[in-house]
């Protein structure tokens, strides 16, 4: 934002309070260099207003149902680009001269064009102005057509029923684009779109017919109190925003004022209307206004601890912790914990957890302890293998298994090598050191399965040999 004493505004006093006046074209031009501060409100509802409702609708670019301060200033830089003297539209004009619209500007030439077009197909090529009534009408005449040469098709009549509900079902799931009536379409990016989003559909579904239950019988009472939780969360006017991504952190004078994400549309959220992505392709990013902001990412958030680093968010180096699966049969943990198998007792298998700090100082320690259970490929990023555990509900694998962890300390990370990795930066003393020290090992351990998590036995490990029974990955 630039500085305000670049411009020198015009102030009114009303009521008591100074308010900015905004009369000429010059105003308009350097709206977006005035200060928030200066703003009467940050923001305002974009319905139930004494104002145009279209112009309200036009306004809110995101369709949060509320207008901002960057879509006043993004309406007013369009306008700018166009017409000569936008002072002009203001009061609600009854036409506008040709005249009046740009023609050194690309944009401007472009709604000078548009303006030459409606006016012939109107037969009124000799007119200097354009109308309201010039507009509706050819926008009306527009809609009539199907094939208008926009490629874009909206579920109308005039086309086979089938492909018309087609058409509205891909919309609602994957969003469309307006044609040139105004109508919402279906384009051949959207239509691809919608094929891709079909076929994972499709697979998922046949997933699911193999899925156990988590929960056996249980797993749909839990299902429903995990909706609820999300119902009570909005009851007390929170949000859920289900598949999104943190993008940025937003900042001025060093202040958060709030953050902005992306969504994948892919859970059944409300599509923007005249949205236009291909899959893989970026999506416009959204915007919440907030003063705080609390992070809860987990293990693989590592493109967003990058990003906030490089915004300047201060950060420093953490011990943390590193290690293994163990597994066993579950009998031996049965054994050692019960003296006798759980089946025999009546009841589940037994579990079990360790700490102990050795003669260094160093924690060792077991961790998610899954009786009856099985070691899972977590990996998140092509290239990198983590693994964890999980058992189902009945815990009947007749395998244990726990993490096997040991403490990893700042000094420990600091003298490791990391001229190959990918940010060969983050080293010595740098705060994300850590972060590559774990990637560096991600990488390695993917390297030594060819793709699929490596493993040995307890004696190959601790170099005493791999025949005793009981010893296992």
């Amino acid at each position: 934002m630039s500085d305000n004493a670049s411009y020198q505004w015009s102030f009114l006093r009303l009521a008591g309070l100074d308010q900015l006046t905004l009369q000429t074209s010059e105003e308009l031009s350097h709206l977006g260099d005035l200060d928030p501060k200066l703003w009467s409100a940050m923001s305002c509802p974009a319905s139930g207003l004494e104002f145009d409702p279209k112009t309200l609708k036009l306004l809110d670019a995101n369709n949060d149902g509320r207008i901002r301060i960057p879509e006043v200033v993004e309406a007013a830089d369009w306008l700018c680009a166009r017409i000569k003297d936008p002072s002009e539209a203001v009061g609600s004009p009854k036409a506008l001269p040709l005249s009046s619209i740009k023609d050194d500007t690309d944009y401007g030439a472009k709604l000078l064009a548009t303006a030459h077009n409606v006016l012939a197909g109107l037969g009124k090529s000799d007119a200097g102005s354009l109308t309201k009534e010039d507009v509706s009408t050819a926008v009306a005449a527009a809609a009539q057509k199907i094939f208008n040469g926009d490629g874009i098709f909206p579920p109308q009549d005039g086309i086979e029923n089938d492909l018309k509900e087609y058409i509205a079902f891909a919309i609602q799931t994957v969003g469309g684009v307006q044609d040139a009536s105004g109508a919402i379409g279906l384009d051949t990016s959207h239509s691809e779109l919608f094929l891709s989003v079909l076929e994972e559909h499709k697979n998922w579904r046949e997933a699911v017919k193999h899925a156990p239950c988590p929960l056996g019988e249980n797993t749909a009472a839990a299902w429903s109190a995990l909706g609820n939780i999300r119902q009570k969360i909005e009851s007390l006017g929170g949000e859920v925003r289900f598949g999104c991504k943190l993008t940025d952190i937003v900042t001025e004078n060093g202040a958060i004022t709030g953050v902005k994400y992306t969504r994948n549309f892919r859970d059944g959220s409300p599509v923007p209307q005249n949205t236009n992505f291909r899959d893989g392709s970026p999506v416009p990013a959204e915007t919440i206004r907030t003063r705080a902001v609390i992070l809860a990412f987990g293990h693989s958030a590592r493109d967003t601890i990058r990003s906030l680093y490089a915004e300047g968010l201060e950060m420093e180096q953490k011990p943390f912790s590193m290690g293994v699966r163990i597994e066993h049969p579950q009998s031996l943990i049965d054994l050692a914990q019960y003296g006798a198998l759980h089946e025999d007792l009546g009841i589940g298998p037994a579990d079990y957890k360790l700490n102990v700090k050795t003669s260094s100082g160093r924690g060792v320690y077991t961790f998610c302890m899954c009786p009856g259970g099985y070691v899972i490929d977590a990996s998140s990023v092509p290239g990198m293998l983590a693994v964890n555990g999980m058992s189902n509900s009945d815990r009947g694998s007749g395998t244990a298994n726990s993490g096997l962890l040991a403490d990893v300390l700042p000094e420990d990370y600091a003298a490791e090598d990391q001229s190959a990795s990918e940010h060969p930066e983050e080293s010595g003393d740098h705060p994300l050191t850590g972060m590559a020290f774990q990637e560096k090992y991600e990488r390695l351990a993917f390297e030594l399965g060819c793709g699929r998590p490596p493993k040995q036995t307890v004696g190959e490990f601790l170099g005493t040999g791999a025949d005793a029974a009981s010893e296992q990955s």
